[in-house]
Order: structure tokens, then sequence, then C-alpha cells
């Protein structure tokens, strides 16, 4: 189950809803997929039919886009191949598709706000979700 933050900036009263962690959908990794894009999911899908997937990590981060200043709650798929590699997925904007830095630590880390870039955004948790 995740949990639903609410930030807040101190200085220009900027709000957000964020919702974190994995949901029931985050054990089924063809589930999980249909949130990528149409571009990744067949990378992924070609990962899974020729059996490339060791394991993978589904959960939603907080992430900005470093063009277009967007923040979104993300859901972010991480793959382990066969060779120990690692293959992130999820990280492009949706607004623009330009690739997103992700807060790993989610609320927290300290991140500024994208409205007035002043202020520092205050998490507070509003709820879970499934």
């Amino acid at each position: 189950m995740g949990r639903i933050f609410g930030g807040k900036c101190p200085c220009c009263g900027y709000k957000q809803q964020f919702y974190l962690e994995g949901g029931l959908m985050s054990v089924n990794l063809q589930m999980s997929a249909g949130v990528l894009p149409e571009e990744e999911q067949k990378i992924l899908y070609g990962m899974m039919e020729s059996r490339e997937v060791a394991g993978y990590h589904v959960e939603n981060y907080i992430a900005e886009c470093v063009d277009c200043h967007r923040m979104e709650g993300r859901t972010l798929i991480q793959i382990e191949d066969q060779d120990g590699r690692q293959h992130i997925l999820g990280q492009k904007c949706s607004q623009c598709g330009k690739k997103m830095k992700v807060y790993w630590e989610n609320v927290g880390a300290e991140i500024t706000c994208p409205e007035c870039s002043e202020g520092v955004l205050i998490f507070e948790e509003e709820g879970l979700w499934d």
C-alpha cells in the first residue's frame, strides 16, 4: 500500500499532492508496465519475452523535470537483467519528454519549490492509496 503526501511551500503557498511508494500493482510487472510510455513498454516486454529480467522493483517517487520544472509522482520500474545491469524505466516527463531528476529519498529530500524557487517543500502525510 502506498502513501499520499502533500507538499507545501512555506514561501508562496504552492501545494501539490504525491502518490508515493507502491500499491498492489507493484507486485505484477506486466500490470506495472502499463504506466510507461509506449516505447518503454516495448523495451520492457522485449526483456520479459527474452527472459532477460532477473529481478525488478516498482515504486512511485517524486521527480522533477530539469527542462520544464514540472514536478510529478512517477512510477519507476527498476529492472535488473541477467548480467546484473540496472535499467530504470519511467523517468521521462509527461509534459516535455525529457529525463526527470528523481528524488530517491521522496519526502526526505530537500526539494525547492518549483513555483517560486525560494522555499523548500514541507511534506505531510494525507492518506493511503492502492
